[in-house]
């Protein structure tokens, strides 16, 4: 272990606080005991989870301790160490330990006379230890969890000064009657001891400072509630849940100062009308119980925040009578798991509302007013019929309330219907494209047919005006009246305020503006660099630039100027109420020209961030006016140097550091981890990153999948142009094929006796998390110390909010420890932390005298620094979906309407795409399938595309991909071409008269829904080096032999990718109606023949006409069947009761369902005698109620009830919204709905 130096000795006897959480020491050779003995001033000291088993010796030379945790450790005793700990310490921290029931004899914390915090909990205790009657000064006491079931009386008659008690989880029977001694308890928790039912804890009435109380499965019921909670004036938080209470208590109703009330997970039936008493209740819990309505006062509750309706048997009618519209407080409404159809419209006028929970209820709608309350969350999942209104004209919250303007787009309904009319266009054609989709491919061809669409709003507006006749003559009318005609007073009150203000802009635009009058603020936020307030504190304010921006300096160095630095120097003058700002920039002899140029700018800026009439000042060295020097007096002296460092970038090239990182790569947030610079480090299943200055290497193993390697060139390019300035570049180099120079940066002059191989050790999942130390400074009788404390973290990677500009951070990452300087950090701060991290951490928790320390400054992280954050902000586009109308620039003239941002929105409001039946598509059907002559089929094995056989082509597997070369062979293009010219004759043939005709092939990538992208990335790479791949150029070398016609010309079009579900009509109808998915992979099903084969249920369906019929394998469930499709059953015959000379192997049931059509039904005899003819099974026919009783319902598990109706789904449409185009735009992405 290394030693503290001096420069070590006197950090450590400068720290008042220092936080070792998370760093475990196996053994007590590994304790920095050395380095704790210099904590001489230490005054708090953090050792959780660092598997000690005993207090370490130095702890009990530290005579200013007042704050020590032990937490999380495995401290099974009391040692005598602990005899010796400061009696000026009053916190001790032993929570989640192994200490057992020998503390309850163990008296050697009696000496702590001083302590006033003590937790224990989470220890196996047993018993309560015998020492706390002596720690009289106690004021928090934690035994939670420490399975004792007694307390003994007298425990109370000392430790009277208790203002904090938990007991909760425990086996507790009863509470010793000398509680009542504890007159300053302000928090007794006494949660999960349900022994106490036996108890009625009368004791509460002597504690009249009570604040908080919780008695969670307790056994309270309506008995063993005691009426002494009514004596306890002040409190306010009171926990009843997880008990039997059948209704609320009455006590409880005298209670009026309850401010949290928790009475969850009861049987209470019904909230009684005298709730109106609790005027303070600003939380109420009553979710789990058995409630059907809110009484009428409950809108009493005015200072209501938060309520929590969930699981209880709550409708519409048990909200309409409750008066929530006068809970002008509430924030947030929890209603889920209830029978909510919809919510009544005085939810809607707590404005204040900001979380709204419906999740499973059985909502339909809400009201149109929803839309007006500024919610940060709503929640309505599992509702299946619930429809959200749309936004109203005047929920668009916009200047002229007579357009429904959001995004400068009207999305109001009858102009997107007219809209619609307009861009409609009868006559649609079919083309090699799709119409809907293109990009998707996904198939709607054919024409328009012109329907008449019901209109939710019309629905909407008739269900309004029948509420409105209904309530004509009621209150509520009036009332509804009334607010009407206000609102209208306010709309003609506001068009005159309009017309006034405009009269005055007129009036005042005609006077010239002075210069201070046409000042206004920064374009660019500078509250990073400016205080807000900073105009308005007396005194000099003086910064200096770097890296082109202001840096506020100490008042201490306000007289320093340094000769390559400049600088801003602010003077606020008190002038009876008044303050009187003066602003210089000072420029020295050998500052750098973006020094100059920003310190000018930011002058100006700061004059007007803080709307200051004067002018900026220029300084230069040697050239200060007296006013200037005035300001420093004697103080002000020139030195040599500078301490701000210049924006330009002046790459210089550091050959000496050489850095290897193993990358990982299995998250979203790409990892880096600094490992030794060492051939055996390399670990074949990772990428490593080589950084060489100029080049990174990144070097893949072989066992590596190769989809992770697009992370890390990205990785590398970010570094190549974010830290290199685009000097460099990055090389990828294969195990195996390593260059010399790759080796040569790992310093091996011989590699080829190197072996490499899996490392145990290496496991980037186990790596530990990083910790993020705060550093900061405090002044202690005119001395400064110094604090080292952790920041929280909830995951292995920290956030960047975590990060503050005035201060410093030390991260440790295991690997490396970094400095990172805040950009309003002091410099005092900034010196400090680079010794703390390079000796105190150095040595006293990495214990390695040869740990780097990385530094680290705002705005210029390092991506090695970047990759323990999540999401950090320089690497993320930042877009702002909440910006409406009001917040956009509209640039109107007089003669001219506001210009609408350009939106396509037509296929909302469009007719549904009519069917596509073979008989509609007739012409394309012979383009596309009569002049095929062939298909030649490929499918990706896992390392390239092997051909496959014809009758295997159109029966697909959802785990593969498959490539489809398609050969045409169309006739010339040619007017007098008749008929029967348009085969070529034998003759023609010989004689090369196929020559005239276009040779075509068509090369189709299809890819299956569970397939991996692997063979999609090994066939992009294959046509992107502009050549054709091996396997077509092999099937074209064929072709021209076969015809005899070595120079023939075959054009090869442009591949298409294809996604299951997503094929269009061209491809369709190249299959010949003969589309088949199976489940599973092709490797599995067809080359694996040794596995006994299974029972498989195809269905054969279209959901948009003829021609999107496809045959798809799911589940043998007979709940799955339909009547309007057909199915396929395969069922095997067992091999060991089948006799030898049985020819069937099996037998394919094809059911026809009742109302299935013809065509279906051929094509589902066609698919079956494709799929089971090569494997000897007998097909038959089975019509849907004439199945056989027991052989087929037994293969599908059963007879079920399954759905016979499927009208809905010629309505259903799937659209596609996005900017593909430049603009917002609305597309169907398909409507045959197949699986």
């Amino acid at each position: 272990m290394a030693e503290p130096t001096d420069v070590d000795r006197k950090l450590l006897s400068l720290m008042i606080g220092f936080d070792l959480n998370n760093y475990p020491f196996d053994n007590e050779a590994t304790v920095p005991n050395a380095q704790l003995e210099e904590l001489k001033r230490c005054q708090w000291l953090n050792l959780k989870r660092n598997g000690l088993r005993s207090l370490p010796d130095p702890i009990c030379d530290l005579l200013e301790l007042e704050y020590l945790s032990l937490a999380y450790n495995k401290i099974a005793d009391i040692d005598e160490n602990f005899e010796d700990v400061s009696e000026t310490l009053k916190v001790l921290d032993l929570r989640w330990n192994r200490l057992n029931s020998s503390l309850g004899s163990n008296d050697r914390l009696a000496k702590l006379a001083g302590l006033t915090t003590l937790d224990l909990s989470h220890n196996a205790i047993g018993v309560v230890p015998g020492f706390l009657d002596q720690l009289k000064n106690l004021q928090y006491l934690s035994l939670k969890a420490t399975k004792i079931n007694s307390i003994p009386g007298p425990l109370f008659i000392s430790l009277t000064n208790l203002t904090f008690l938990d007991l909760s989880d425990n086996e507790l029977d009863s509470i010793p009657v000398q509680l009542r001694r504890l007159t300053e308890l302000k928090t007794l928790n006494l949660n999960n001891n349900p022994a106490l039912a036996s108890s009625n804890l009368k004791t509460l009435s002597s504690m009249v400072a009570l604040e908080v109380l919780y008695l969670r499965n307790t056994g309270r019921n309506l008995e063993n509630v005691t009426s002494e909670l009514s004596k306890c004036p002040n409190l306010y938080d009171l926990d009843l849940s997880e008990n039997s209470l059948t209704k609320i208590p009455d006590v409880l109703f005298s209670c009026g100062f309850l401010k949290r009330l928790n009475l969850s997970e009861n049987s209470i039936c019904e909230i009684p009308d005298s709730i109106g008493v609790w005027l303070n209740m600003e939380t109420l819990n009553i979710s789990r119980n058995q409630i059907s309505k809110l009484p009428a006062d409950f809108g009493k509750l005015v200072n209501l925040r938060n309520v929590y309706l969930d699981s209880n048997q709550i409708t519409l009618e048990g909200l309409l009578n409750c008066n929530l519209s006068r809970l002008q407080s509430l924030e947030v409404f929890s209603a889920a798991f209830n029978q909510l159809q919809s919510i009544p419209e005085a939810l809607c006028r707590c404005t204040r509302l900001k979380k709204l929970n419906l999740m499973f209820n059985k909502l339909v709608n809400v009201p149109e007013s929803i839309h007006f309350l500024d919610l940060k969350e709503m929640n309505v999942a599992e509702n299946p019929n619930f429809v959200m209104p749309p936004k109203s004209v005047q929920a668009m919250n916009c200047v002229d309330p007579t357009a429904a303007v959001f995004y400068n787009i009207d999305f109001s309904v009858d102009v997107q219907l007219a809209k619609a009319k307009q861009e409609q266009n009868p006559e649609r054609t079919l083309s090699h494209s799709s119409s809907i989709d293109s990009v998707s491919g996904s198939a709607a061809y054919g024409r328009n047919r012109t329907t008449s669409t019901s209109m939710p709003g019309n629905r909407k507006l008739r269900i309004q005006k029948r509420k409105e006749e209904e309530a004509g003559n009621s209150d509520a009318a009036m009332v509804l009246s009334a607010m009407r005609k206000v609102a209208e007073d306010s709309k003609s009150a506001n068009v005159d305020k309009t017309n006034e203000l405009a009269v005055g802009f007129e009036e005042h635009v005609s006077k010239p503006l002075r210069w201070d009058e046409r000042l206004t603020g920064p374009s660019i936020d500078y509250s990073t660099y400016f205080e807000e307030d900073i105009g308005e504190v007396e005194g000099v304010h003086k910064w200096y630039v770097s890296n082109f921006a202001p840096v506020l300096l100490d008042e201490e160095e306000n007289g320093d100027f340094y000769q390559k630095d400049c600088y801003i120097v602010l003077k606020n003058e008190l002038n009876g109420q008044d303050i009187n700002s003066s602003i210089y920039f000072w420029i020295g002899r050998d500052a750098e020209r973006d020094k100059q140029t920003c310190v000018a700018i930011h002058a100006v800026n700061l004059r007007n961030c803080i709307k200051a009439s004067c002018r900026t000042v220029r300084e230069d060295q040697d050239e200060e006016s007296e006013e200037f020097l005035h300001m420093f007096g004697a103080s002000f002296q020139i030195l040599e140097g500078g301490h701000g460092e210049s924006g330009f970038h002046h790459y210089e090239r550091q050959a000496s550091n050489q850095y290897l990182f193993c990358l990982n790569t299995n998250s979203m947030q790409i990892g880096m981890h600094l490992v030794e610079l060492s051939p055996d480090s390399l670990d074949p299943r990772y990428i490593f990153l080589l950084d060489m200055g100029r080049a990174l290497f990144l070097w893949v193993g072989n066992q590596t999948p190769a989809t992770k390697l697009s992370k890390a060139k990205f990785l590398g390019e970010r570094i190549i142009k974010n830290e290199r300035k685009g000097h460099g570049k990055v090389l990828v180099v294969r195990q195996g094929a390593e260059p010399s120079q790759f080796w040569k940066g790992l310093l091996v002059e011989n590699p080829e006796t190197f072996t490499l191989k899996p490392l145990e050790w290496m496991d980037l999942n186990t790596i530990k998390k990083p910790n993020l130390y705060n550093v900061v400074i405090k002044q202690v009788d005119g001395s400064k110390f110094f604090e080292l404390a952790q920041v929280e973290q909830t995951s292995w990677f920290l956030s960047e909010d975590s990060l503050n500009a005035k201060t410093v951070h030390i991260l440790d990452a295991q690997t490396a420890v970094f400095v990172w300087e805040g950009r309003r950090s002091p410099r005092i701060l900034k010196r400090a932390s680079l010794q703390i991290a390079g000796a105190l951490l150095r040595t006293v928790i990495r214990q390695d005298d040869e740990a780097g320390v990385l530094v680290e400054k705002q705005g210029f992280e390092s991506e090695f620094f970047k990759s323990f954050f999540s999401k950090w902000t320089s690497d993320k586009l930042s877009i702002d979906y909440t910006k409406d109308s009001q917040h956009l620039p509209v640039v109107q003239s007089s003669e001219e309407a506001p210009k609408q941002a350009k939106a396509s929105l037509s296929a909302l409001f469009a007719p549904r795409q009519p069917d596509h039946n073979i008989e509609d598509v007739e012409f394309d059907r012979l383009y596309f399938h009569d002049d095929l002559k062939h298909t030649y089929g490929f499918w990706f094995n896992g390392q390239s595309f092997v051909k496959i056989a014809d009758s295997e082509i159109g029966q697909f597997y959802c785990s593969d991909s498959y490539v489809l070369v398609l050969y045409y062979v169309h006739p010339p293009e040619d007017d007098d071409l008749t008929d029967d010219t348009d085969t070529p004759s034998p003759e023609d043939e010989h004689a090369g008269g196929l020559g005239s005709y276009k040779h075509e092939f068509r090369v189709v990538f299809w890819k299956g829904r569970d397939a991996s992208n692997r063979a999609f990335f090994n066939f992009n790479m294959q046509f992107g080096k502009n050549e054709l791949p091996a396997y077509i150029e092999q099937q074209i070398t064929k072709l021209r032999q076969g015809l005899n016609l070595p120079h023939l010309e075959v054009a090869v079009e442009p591949h298409v990718v294809m996604n299951q579900q997503a094929e269009d009509i061209s491809f369709l109808l190249s299959l010949n109606q003969q589309l088949i998915i199976h489940k599973g992979g092709r490797k599995e099903a067809v080359l694996n023949t040794h596995t006994a084969p299974q029972p498989r249920l195809h269905c054969v369906r279209s959901n948009a006409g003829s021609v999107f019929i496809r045959c798809i394998e799911i589940d043998c469930n007979s709940k799955l069947l339909h009547s309007h499709y057909c199915f396929i059953l395969g069922v095997p015959f067992d091999q060991s009761d089948q006799d030898s000379d049985s020819a069937s192997c099996g037998i394919a049931y094809v059911w026809i369902g009742s109302k299935s059509d013809a065509f279906l039904q051929q094509v589902a005899k066609k698919d079956a005698a494709s799929i089971y003819s090569s494997k000897n099974y007998t097909v038959q026919e089975v019509f849907e109620g004439s199945e056989p009783s027991s052989f087929f319902w037994e293969f599908l598990g059963g007879k079920q009830a399954y759905e016979t109706d499927n009208s809905y789904i010629a309505k259903c449409q799937l659209f596609r919204c996005s900017n593909l185009h430049g603009f917002f735009g609305v597309s169907v992405k398909f409507i045959d709905f197949c699986q």
